[in-house]
């Protein structure tokens, strides 16, 4: 299999983000006159917050091994809801951003969502890293009448046959196609798939499965598990590599997990290329990998970032003036994208929230996102999925950034 060397653009080093407000009862909470904890009542439905002000609830895994991903989404967030505010807020009325620490559980993250609503009297929910946490926040908003925006989980059970979710992110079907049609442009007659057994992987695993069969593509055995934000992949790793393949397809969910994956691969030896999802990318898997995707034949992944579009570079200049250089991960422009469209839709609904928010989400004028390929929309005139066409974009993470392979051209 040949690999062509990727064009290098110039490479940031990820550092840890500070997330911009207090941690207080493990709510952060960012906009003008906010505090923590305030009392709302229990309608899920009202203009939440205190009085004069607007509430989105931000749900995002603050602790572990997921948290500079997560605290840079909530930067991305909070920059949505300042520019929101220095133009007038929603009808005069400032937004404020709550943020809740969900710690990448499904459990947590279905409480604070409950929380957000009934104590809290949040009007929309954004956030969301692993589908895990998307699905579990997607079934409080549906039985709560909430809007919820998934910023980042892919899993096809988060908008399908939703009336209250909406999605600014590439579904799973999306990614898992773009995984196998890497693998064929890269030349790989015979691949190896290792998948979590988060909610998300062993579907992944499927459509992989699916897609190499519609191309063509072999595989070198079973699919191999292993263990959602573990600790230790060698078991797996070696299996894998027992398999002989000439490539690896891999259905992870966090960015911990994908570093890990390559930083056990080389010190075991196994000089596999690695193609996946966006995790890949994620700064966690930059700092976790330490060097080992410089260290292995390639690490590559689809974005929905588009590191040459204007709008993009437009909103990386204002977080790197207030955060500092970064590596952006989908998630964080997502995030920002998302709570872009639930300010706009509290805005066309005069703050108010429920069904007249639902309703305003879907009848927003299609909106160019900070995410996306050059050209392609963010709109859900069409359906709960804002993304669709041509929006994704090849990468190879390499020397602690991620810059586009240009070599690699999927049809």
């Amino acid at each position: 299999m040949r690999f062509s060397n990727t064009k290098r653009s110039t490479a940031t080093s990820w550092r840890r983000l500070s997330v911009t407000a207090a941690v207080i009862a493990g709510v952060v909470v960012a906009g003008s006159g906010c505090a923590a904890g305030d009392d709302g009542g229990d309608d899920g439905g009202g203009s939440g917050g205190s009085a004069g002000s607007v509430t989105i609830g931000f749900i995002a895994p603050l602790k572990g091994s997921n948290a500079a991903t997560a605290e840079a989404m909530v930067n991305a967030a909070t920059i949505a809801v300042d520019e929101a505010n220095e133009n007038g807020g929603v009808d005069g009325r400032t937004v404020e951003l709550k943020v809740y620490d969900d710690e990448l559980s499904a459990d947590i993250a279905a409480r604070v969502a409950t929380r957000a609503i009934t104590v809290d009297n949040v009007s929309v929910l954004v956030g969301g890293l692993s589908s895990a946490e998307g699905l579990a926040i997607r079934e409080v908003a549906e039985r709560s009448e909430v809007p919820y925006l998934a910023a980042a989980s892919s899993a096809m059970g988060i908008t399908q046959d939703a009336e209250f979710t909406f999605r600014v992110a590439a579904t799973a079907v999306d990614q898992a196609n773009s995984v196998v049609d890497i693998a064929n442009a890269l030349g790989a007659k015979k691949a190896a798939i290792l998948y979590d057994n988060g909610a998300v992987g062993p579907a992944l695993a499927e459509m992989f499965t699916a897609r190499a069969a519609e191309t063509g593509l072999a595989l070198s055995g079973p699919g191999v598990e292993f263990t959602l934000a573990g600790t230790d992949i060698s078991g797996p790793v070696q299996t894998v590599a027992a398999q002989s393949p000439d490539i690896v397809l891999v259905g992870g969910s966090t960015g911990a997990d994908h570093g890990l994956l390559a930083k056990t691969m080389v010190e075991q030896g196994v000089q596999l290329p690695i193609v996946g999802l966006v995790g890949i990318g994620f700064p966690d898997a930059h700092d976790v990998a330490a060097g080992a995707y410089d260290q292995i034949p390639g690490a590559y992944f689809t974005s929905s970032v588009d590191l040459d579009k204007p709008r993009f570079k437009e909103f990386q200049d204002v977080y790197f003036e207030r955060f500092g250089e970064a590596v952006l991960p989908d998630a964080a422009v997502q995030s920002y994208d998302a709570t872009r469209v639930a300010i706009q839709a509290l805005q066309a609904t005069s703050g108010e929230g429920g069904t007249a928010l639902r309703d305003a989400i879907t009848a927003l004028d299609p909106l160019e996102g900070a995410a996306g390929r050059e050209g392609s929309m963010i709109s859900f005139q069409e359906g709960h999925d804002g993304f669709a066409g041509g929006f994704l974009v090849v990468y190879r993470a390499t020397g602690g950034a991620n810059v586009i392979a240009r070599d690699v051209v999927l049809d």
